[in-house]
């Protein structure tokens, strides 16, 4: 559009911007009032509305669903505290002793820990469930096989 002069460039590098030209808003009449050409009418009379059987956010809405199905395995009181805690936690204890007590129902995945708790897993690793097993309250379900495929932790 530069190049058929209906742009002019302002400013240089980064701060670049562009403004319509005075041959391009002659050609538009903008200031006389008159209508735009056709070929610069709105879209919006052109496309349909969007549908409401669209489909959920994938990613989002996968979340959701995964948290609901994990949750309903823990009893209403667990439930509660995690639904308590915040995305950021100042005293590590509670969210230590949460998970205890969600692996003490059975072993739990760290994927799993992640989806419920709305942590990431290698934050959860690394800050929680690596302390814990060292300190003797989580164990492995393979412990000969650390790196196994189907690893998940369950409290002593």
């Amino acid at each position: 559009m530069r190049d058929l002069d209906l742009l002019q460039t302002k400013g240089k590098g980064r701060a670049t911007y562009y403004i319509l030209s005075e041959e391009l808003k002659t050609r538009l009449s903008v200031g006389n009032g008159s209508s735009l050409p056709d070929q610069f009418q709105p879209l919006s009379d052109q496309f349909q509305p969007l549908s409401d059987q669209s489909p959920p956010l994938s990613d989002q809405s996968e979340g959701i669903h995964q948290f609901n199905i994990l949750a309903m395995e823990l009893p209403k009181e667990v439930q509660t505290e995690i639904k308590t805690i915040g995305p950021r936690i100042k005293n590590k204890d509670i969210l230590n002793d949460l998970i205890c007590k969600i692996c003490s129902i059975r072993a739990f995945s760290l994927r799993e820990l992640g989806v419920l708790l709305q942590r990431k897993e290698k934050y959860l690793l690394e800050h929680f469930i690596a302390p814990l097993r060292e300190s003797g309250r989580l164990q492995y379900k393979y412990p000969d096989m650390p790196n196994h495929p189907d690893q998940s932790y369950k409290t002593m």
